[in-house]
């Protein structure tokens, strides 16, 4: 499909035209051909995302599924806990620099 749309674009720079009525139907054809092959693009790249998501979150040492929000943007609350769950804490207090 690819070739043949590269050989067109290369006849139409030489000269070689088609009927104006055929090259439209054909560019039509073509356009169709290519949404359906993004649209399936598209549809494995969505599973694999949720099959990732699916096993991060059920694999109990990844630190996604321990996040949560109170005064972060991005689930640190959460994983900020998990973190000193598993390596302890002395005296939990925090110093900043």
């Amino acid at each position: 499909m690819k070739i043949k749309f590269v050989q067109s674009m290369i006849d139409i720079i030489r000269g070689k035209h088609m009927p104006v009525r055929t090259e439209v139907s054909w560019l039509r054809a073509e356009v169709s051909a290519l949404r359906g092959e993004i649209s399936r693009m598209n549809s494995l790249t969505r599973n694999d995302l949720e099959y990732e998501n699916k096993r991060r979150m059920e694999d109990p040492l990844h630190l996604d599924r321990y996040g949560y929000k109170v005064y972060s943007q991005h689930d640190e609350d959460g994983i900020i806990q998990e973190i000193f769950k598993r390596i302890g804490t002395t005296n939990k207090t925090w110093l900043f620099p």
